[in-house]
């Protein structure tokens, strides 16, 4: 599978400064979220109710992108409940919008907010949601802090989901080449001042800030064929311009990349990739 448009990186490209959130926020960083949301959409839904989420709970998402997620928290809390979706993409949560409009769903409003630098209200959710999102925060425990202490109300529950790019392997052709892929978007996020590790340091970033009743767990994902062309190629399509800025990678490494990537489901053998996911959830003491 040829993804039309992704990139070509034999010009330079003009491109926004660098930030601490290296991806996209256009229609393919969209679609690329709507497709991690076929991959793990189930393994998060499961990972919330066990975190505690139920019936009228007024649900905080951050880092709600065009929705991928939002809609199955809507569906839980249901017409009792609300989910506020936060971004720092209002095109992302137009896209967002334009959903609840055609799905009719009436449990959902919208915000744009930078969750590190404003003031979140007072005892206003007592359910916070997150996926991906710590990872490409530089101080992702002032957040959770900001969580415990100030968001949530007493008894209030948080779920983060996170990644941690370093444990994934690589099986198959191209083994060494996505391993240098994987090298790269680790250093890539240093670079920018955040940890694509994370997720292995959720439960005691949860505990530091303060959560009680803390639960965990870990799985790993398997990507290969075309799924894994795809992801390969839309992460391109978002970090391939910030790579070369850099000097994590040359342009024709970059280019090298784009092109393995567009092989990968036409190619003899079976390239494979396990990457882990994270889950850590925690409550908000009541007062005594």
């Amino acid at each position: 599978m040829v993804l039309i448009g992704l990139g070509d990186y034999s010009k330079k490209k003009e491109s926004e400064p660098m930030t601490t959130y290296a991806l996209g926020k256009d229609g393919i960083a969209a679609e690329a979220l709507d497709l991690q949301q076929r991959i793990v959409g189930q393994d998060s839904l499961n990972f919330v109710m066990q975190a505690g989420l139920k019936t009228g709970d007024q649900v905080w998402e951050f880092g709600s992108g065009p929705g991928s997620m939002t809609f199955d928290l809507a569906a839980q809390v249901g017409p009792t409940g609300h989910v506020t979706a936060i971004d720092q993409s209002a095109e992302h949560l137009q896209r967002l919008e334009e959903q609840m409009h055609e799905k009719r769903f009436e449990n959902i409003s919208t915000q744009v907010m930078d969750i590190e630098k404003e003031v979140l209200p007072a005892h206003e959710a007592n359910f916070v949601f997150g996926r991906y999102i710590l990872m490409h925060l530089n101080n992702p425990e002032g957040v959770l802090k900001k969580c415990q202490s100030i968001l949530l109300k007493p008894g209030g529950r948080a779920c983060f989901i996170e990644g941690c790019w370093d444990e994934s392997t690589i099986q198959g052709p191209y083994a060494d080449e996505l391993t240098l892929f994987v090298k790269s978007v680790v250093a890539l996020g240093k670079h920018c001042g955040v940890d694509y590790t994370l997720g292995r340091n959720l439960k005691k970033m949860l505990e530091k800030t303060g959560f009680s009743e803390i639960g965990s767990k870990k799985k790993m994902l398997t990507f290969t064929g075309s799924t894994l062309s795809v992801l390969w190629q839309r992460r391109l399509h978002e970090m391939g311009e910030k790579f070369i800025e850099a000097g994590i990678a040359s342009r024709s490494q970059v280019e090298n990349w784009q092109g393995i990537a567009e092989k990968l489901p036409q190619q003899s053998g079976t390239s494979t990739m396990h990457s882990p996911v994270y889950a850590g959830w925690g409550r908000v003491s009541s007062p005594e």
